[in-house]
């Protein structure tokens, strides 16, 4: 549906009496997803900005995990919307909010010039778990 059809939809149920949950859902979805573009400009800004080693297979290994828990966070919210658990606007909003909340937490800790996330320790950690494995399989060679 686009917006206008939305919009007279809501109109005519709310005129009737009838629930109209799910073209509320759908009228917070059409907003609440483009503005999710922002949201994660906003959280990889920041984690663009660090200078870490091996950038690029970290960098598309936290950008899988975004995305796969805003739309667990999204779906989850989208549900407990059209079951009336939650309002519409919390349902589809709040992972928006919460990964604002996240980029402007990250924002401070670089603004600080702090690590985020302790990130080099992992780092550090997976390098040393890479480098036993390495030792491991040249042992059984």
């Amino acid at each position: 549906m686009t917006l206008p059809q939305v919009r007279r939809a809501i109109a005519a149920k709310q005129a009737s009496g009838q629930l109209y949950v799910s073209e509320l859902v759908e009228y917070h979805r059409k907003f609440a997803i483009p503005f999710a573009c922002i949201v994660f400009g906003l959280v990889a800004t920041p984690l663009g900005a660090l200078p870490v080693r091996a950038a690029r297979a970290r960098g598309f290994a936290v950008s899988l995990v975004m995305i796969f828990v805003y739309y667990i966070l999204l779906s989850a919210g989208q549900a407990l919307a059209e079951q009336e658990l939650v309002p519409a606007v919390v349902g589809l909003w709040l992972p928006n909010l919460l990964f604002a909340l996240l980029g402007l937490y990250l924002f401070t800790q670089v603004a600080g010039e702090r690590t985020v996330l302790k990130l080099e320790r992992l780092q550090s950690a997976v390098d040393m778990v890479r480098s036993r494995l390495r030792l491991r399989t040249e042992a059984s060679s």
